[in-house]
Order: structure tokens, then C-alpha cells, then sequence
């Protein structure tokens, strides 16, 4: 269905190729592996709309244990355009297992972005990708929460992101001498 589209895709029009990607991702099935390399190709596209409306596409048609897309992904997470790199990022962390080393490592370089929606983006999928206890990644989002020059918003994202990956201990219920309270009541 989606094919009629096609030849949107390799015109010379930024705004056309754009419409075309949208239209491969509303109408191609679940898992067409032809219209996903359509798509992987058009990560590499010279405009940045297409190349973000290429990614966003990616997600409704790729299937989950899609590697190679998952790693196209990743990449893209280099782009030149921010907001290529931040949908890029978190599209990439969704795709992948959780402790997936190249995922994490993209993540965590990202926490160094210069713009902060990438940065926020980042920490968003290290707290999907990290796992339970990663030390590492722990540390690196403690560092963006103690920045107090960093944007509030990334922060709070940091925080989020390290409560998921923490391996914190149970609080426990205990009888005091006049009253059942938690430990630091």
C-alpha cells in the first residue's frame, strides 16, 4: 500500500521525500522489511525534517528485534540535528535489550550533548536501557544531578532515570516502642 509513495522518497523536494516518509509510516505493515530499509536509508538524508520524520517512521514500522535498525538508530543519534539526535536516542533505547552495551554508550555520550533535549533525551534512555545496579551508569546520571548548572528539566530526568536503575534498599516496616513508623520518620 505504502508503495505508491516510492517515488516521494527520491525526490529532489525536501518537503515531498518528507510526506513520503510520513506516508510509509502511517500505511506500511508491522515489520515490512522493504519499507524499513526505505527508512534506514533516509536517515542519511540532507534535511533535517526528513531525517527526524525518517526515525519517528522507523518506530511504527520496525519491529522490535530488529538489530540493524536499532544500531541505524544509534547512529543517528550523531546527527547533526538535535532533534534528530534526541528522538534518535530514545527510539534507539526502546528498541533494544536492557544492558545493551551500544545503546549505553551512545546514552551516556549524549549526556555531554551540547543541547539539552538531547542531554534529557540520554538520561531517558539510560534509565530504559541501564540495568538494575549499573554502577556506572548510576554515577554518570548523578553527575547531571549535582550539575546545578544544568537545565532543571534534565535534571529532573537525571533523578528519574537513576531511580530506576538504583539498587536501593527495601524499606522495611518495624515496631517502635509506642508506634509502627519507617525507617527515617
Amino acid at each position: 500500500m505504502w508503495q505508491s509513495a516510492r517515488a516521494q522518497l527520491t525526490s529532489p523536494s525536501a518537503g515531498v521525500r518528507k510526506n513520503g516518509v510520513n506516508i510509509v509510516g502511517e500505511m506500511a505493515d508491522k515489520g515490512d522489511a522493504e519499507a524499513v530499509a526505505a527508512l534506514v536509508r533516509l536517515l542519511s538524508d540532507s534535511d533535517d525534517e526528513v531525517r527526524r520524520c525518517a526515525v519517528s517512521a522507523i518506530n511504527k514500522v520496525a519491529l522490535c528485534g530488529d538489530d540493524a535498525t536499532t544500531r541505524a538508530l544509534a547512529e543517528s543519534a550523531r546527527d547533526k540535528s538535535p532533534e534528530v539526535r534526541a528522538i534518535a536516542i530514545v527510539s534507539a533505547a526502546a528498541r533494544c535489550v536492557k544492558g545493551d552495551k551500544d545503546i549505553l554508550g551512545v546514552a551516556k555520550a549524549a549526556l555531554r550533548d551540547a543541547n539539552a533535549a538531547v542531554r534529557k533525551a540520554a538520561c531517558e534512555a539510560l534509565g530504559k536501557v541501564a540495568l538494575l545496579g549499573d554502577k556506572e551508569m548510576a554515577l554518570a546520571l548523578l553527575s547531571v544531578c549535582k550539575d546545578e548548572a544544568e537545565d532543571p528539566h534534565v535534571r529532573l530526568e537525571a533523578t528519574l532515570a537513576g531511580s530506576l536503575i538504583m539498587d536501593m534498599p527495601e524499606k522495611k516496616e518495624y515496631t517502635g516502642p509506642d508506634r509502627p513508623c519507617l525507617p527515617g520518620e
